[in-house]
């Protein structure tokens, strides 16, 4: 366990965040915005607006910024907040899930150090180590 917990250490010490490559990644993907039309869509009175948004989003394949102004146009859709949407804008709660997420392991990483620790210090004192 304790050699687990280190390599857990050093793997995750030598994690690095490249935001460019994920800002070209998002950036490349304006399908991530479906959610968001089809709750506009809702909000501006579309009963079909789940539907309306599937049959348009659905197609499986990559959507640029041209994609979805034309994504709009085929769903009638003249409303300056979806028009200035994009996908770096809109993440939803990500950033709060993901930093969530992070504290919650550093913390499960803390009980795991300490119990580590306690079983070490146990094991000296009982002379095993």
């Amino acid at each position: 366990m304790i050699l687990g917990v280190r390599r857990l250490n050093a793997v995750l010490s030598s994690v690095d965040v490249d935001e460019g490559a994920i800002s070209r990644d998002l950036n490349d993907h304006w399908e991530v915005l479906s959610e968001a039309v089809q709750v506009r869509l809702r909000a501006l009175g579309m009963t079909d607006a789940y539907e309306r948004a599937l049959a348009i989003f659905r197609g499986g394949s990559r959507m640029g910024a041209e994609d979805y102004e034309r994504a709009l146009s085929e769903l009638g859709v003249n409303d300056d907040t979806l028009r200035a949407l994009s996908p770096g804008k809109y993440i939803g709660y990500a950033r709060e899930l993901t930093m969530n997420c992070v504290s919650h392991c550093k913390y499960v990483l803390e009980v795991v150090k300490s119990r580590i620790n306690y079983e070490v210090n146990t094991m000296k004192s009982l002379g095993f180590l």
